[in-house]
């Protein structure tokens, strides 16, 4: 498939699970050129489908473009639902900067690739890539050990530690030891905190960031067509909400949407969520007071308030099987009568 249009200039965030690549391309954002049309390419692990919801929700400016491809990773299965999704995003929002954010688990390599064969193509021109790296998780081997996560940081541009303002003295000194030992010390690294980034550490011309990129390999196993399942329907008996699996490369994830009417108990919630085990947790849930935005890593992140909207969504993400029938008997529990 080839897309016709102008070449649109677009830039790789990348980055690993909770590495805070939701929150820097807010602060990217709210701080472009004014009157200047930028449009975002989201593609989240989880199947339900938070990413997008998260910028929109936060996103005041318009001239803004969001748009997602839930599930898996931008290049499997050909890079079909990728190529679409792009090809709509650039026909109808005709952005003059695009913003590619791949799932925390997609891999590195091969949507580099896919994106230069577009820009061979004359549909993009690759500008500066990014790399988010939080180097408090450098001690933690869910991370270090799953060969995405190094591999996220080789094909960068640049790389930017996030989270600046949590690091004790030895996060710094961990990170600057694991760049070396991977071969990266030469590789530009920024400092970056509640994902505040200058903004001509992205558009800077990328011969004036890196010398040539490192190249880095993958085994072909690693590659493998992401599975997604979807809860059995029930003969005869209406779900009383949406909820989807996912898995790959050792990774799990289980989401909700439930009915715009559903209110939460916050307290029920919060406590549920600190007793669990997780990764990862992203929501919108409406409490009969206001609209809740949950972000969070390893049981840290954000909680916010939105305005009230119709969104009831949540996602969670762990390194260990989640089991679907408990987990949403715990959640609808968490609900007001």
């Amino acid at each position: 498939m080839k897309i016709i249009a102008d070449a649109v200039p677009c830039h790789l965030v990348s980055g690993f699970l909770g590495s805070g690549k939701t929150t820097l391309i807010q602060h990217l954002l709210a701080n472009k050129p004014k009157h200047e049309r930028w449009a975002v390419l989201s593609n989240e692990f989880g199947e339900i489908g938070l990413d997008a919801a998260l910028l929109e929700a936060q996103q005041p400016q318009q001239d803004v473009f969001i748009k997602e491809v839930p599930g898996g990773c931008l290049c499997c299965a050909a890079g079909v639902p990728f190529l679409v999704a792009l090809n709509q995003l650039i026909k109808l929002a005709k952005p003059q900067r695009l913003i590619i954010e791949p799932t925390g688990l997609g891999h590195p390599v091969n949507i580099k690739q896919r994106l230069e064969q577009l820009a061979k193509q004359g549909t993009i021109q690759l500008g500066t890539s990014l790399a988010l790296v939080d180097a408090r998780v450098l001690t933690d081997k869910r991370y270090t050990e799953h060969e995405n996560f190094p591999a996220q940081l080789s094909i960068a541009d640049a790389i930017v530690a996030s989270k600046n303002d949590l690091y004790q003295a030895q996060d710094k000194l961990a990170l600057t030891n694991y760049l070396h030992h991977q071969g990266l010390q030469d590789k530009p690294l920024v400092y970056s905190q509640h994902g505040q980034l200058d903004m001509s550490v992205l558009l800077s011309p990328v011969a004036k960031l890196s010398p040539q990129l490192k190249s880095w390999s993958l085994t072909a196993n690693s590659i493998a067509t992401p599975r997604v399942e979807d809860n059995p329907e029930i003969a005869g008996e209406p779900q009383p909400f949406a909820v989807k699996q996912h898995h790959q490369d050792g990774v799990y994830s289980l989401g909700w949407q439930l009915p715009a009417n559903t209110r939460f108990k916050q307290t029920a919630l919060l406590t549920w969520l600190e007793s669990l085990d997780l990764l990862r947790c992203k929501a919108v849930l409406q409490t009969p007071q206001a609209t809740l935005l949950i972000n969070q890593v390893n049981g840290q992140g954000k909680l916010q308030t939105l305005a009230p909207s119709e969104e009831n969504r949540i996602e969670l993400i762990a390194s260990q099987a989640l089991d679907q029938t408990h987990l949403s008997e715990q959640l609808l529990a968490c609900c007001e009568p």
